[in-house]
């Protein structure tokens, strides 16, 4: 878990870094929210245990032995820079020297590329025991989960976050195993992996609820293109595009996230599921976007983004009306 508090926007190395400086590890339970940012940490857990770099690791004890081709981990995103981490080197650069694909279609939350083939080969090995998933006691290992629908015994293993979801699903008796990958803007289903895999099988599938529509462009809707900051994203830029705006620095990648008309002074984003409304001033510039937003746990969670380059109205000494 990450402490509340923790900015939304930025690099993986950024918000690392905050947390170095904001929270520093105790011994007692601290609240905080579920984070990917935590398999990051792991990482270098696993690096001091092994005195081996993660990368070298995950390549000559899981991708080679099983013919994982098309994975690698980009080491330029490792965040080891990032902490002040003391009596400890992660060890020799990584045998796996191979360059980093410009586009890969499955990034990971701590920079692992893979395929769907590969995704298979990594189920066949599951549904083979070339991987065994079972604790000595019977319980099921890792962050698989295991289910009995019917007849048919299905091993699950998912990744999900507003934009992004990817699951592998393995049906021993039928030796099947299916991966999937949405990549669309909406809200995240829970319940995707069950839909494919009952539409792979020929089970009845519930009707999945409407995705909210989309409102029209207005020429306002780019008033609210500039530079803003608040407690939970940290700074971001609003940028103009095609039907709408494009906002930086909250982890969309390069094209940024889109932020569609909602109605009259408002916008939503499908891959962060956020929400916001124009706050206007005194000159009908747009001097902050309030509303709300899908937290790492799903919950949702207000969030007020505050302009930071309009200068000050003529008497009030204050940017806008903030």
């Amino acid at each position: 878990v990450t402490p509340p508090g923790l900015p939304l926007g930025g690099t993986d190395e950024a918000r690392l870094a905050w947390i170095d400086l904001n929270a520093p590890l105790s011994d007692t339970p601290q609240p905080g929210v579920e984070s990917p940012l935590s398999y990051a940490l792991l990482a270098l857990v696993v690096e001091r245990a092994a005195f081996a770099r993660f990368e070298t690791l995950a390549t000559a004890r899981y991708f080679s032995p099983l013919e994982m081709t098309s994975t690698q981990i980009r080491s330029s995103v490792a965040p080891r820079s990032a902490l002040h981490v003391t009596g400890y080197e992660p060890g020799p650069l990584p045998l796996d020297l191979r360059p980093v694909r410009a586009q890969t279609p499955l990034t990971g939350n701590t920079g692992m590329e893979t395929s769907l083939g590969d995704l298979m080969d990594w189920g066949d090995a599951v549904a083979r025991r070339r991987i065994d998933l079972f604790n000595p006691d019977g319980s099921l290992a890792a962050g698989w989960q295991v289910a009995h629908p019917g007849v048919d015994l299905t091993y699950t293993v998912e990744s999900r976050m507003p934009g992004f979801h990817v699951g592998l699903a393995i049906l021993p008796g039928r030796d099947l195993t299916i991966a999937w990958l949405n990549t669309v803007e909406s809200r995240v289903d829970p319940g995707l992996g069950a839909t494919i895999r009952d539409l792979v099988l020929g089970n009845p599938v519930e009707a999945v609820p409407p995705r909210e529509r989309t409102g029209s462009f207005d020429p306002s809707h780019h008033d609210a293109a500039g530079r803003y900051v608040s407690d939970l994203t940290g700074p971001v830029r609003i940028e103009t595009a095609e039907g709408g705006l494009n906002l930086f620095g909250t982890g969309g990648g390069e094209d940024g996230d889109f932020l569609g008309p909602a109605g009259i002074d408002r916008v939503m984003s499908r891959r962060l599921d956020a929400r916001l409304v124009y706050e206007r001033d005194a000159a009908g510039r747009v001097a902050a976007l309030s509303g709300d937003i899908s937290g790492p746990d799903g919950a949702r969670r207000a969030v007020r983004l505050v302009r930071t380059d309009l200068t000050p109205l003529p008497g009030t000494g204050a940017e806008g009306e903030n």
